[in-house]
């Protein structure tokens, strides 16, 4: 589903990538989600800020697609962030 929400937003569907993002911020209260998931959407939206809270709840829950971070084309924005460098030194992958 997360994959789904970050296909709509990047397609320019924002509604439905919205609603899609409400839903699964909605089931991570009450099961396992994995935050990247979210993180992707909001990243997908252009809510860079909403994305990086997101990816550290992710670190803090060891989320091993964290690693797939720079691996997605689309993610290329956080390259250049300073949070992303931190990021991936707390990973120990800097």
């Amino acid at each position: 589903m997360g994959l789904l929400g970050f296909a709509y937003a990047k397609s320019g569907q924002r509604a439905t990538a919205v609603n899609m993002l409400r839903e699964l911020e909605e089931r991570s209260k009450q099961s396992y989600v994995p935050k990247t998931s979210i993180a992707a959407i909001y990243a997908a939206l252009g809510e860079i800020d909403k994305a990086f809270e997101w990816y550290e709840k992710a670190y803090k829950e060891r989320d091993q697609t964290l690693f797939y971070l720079e691996r997605t084309p689309d993610l290329e924005i956080f390259y250049s962030d300073p949070r992303y460098t931190a990021l991936r030194k707390k990973m120990g992958l800097e």
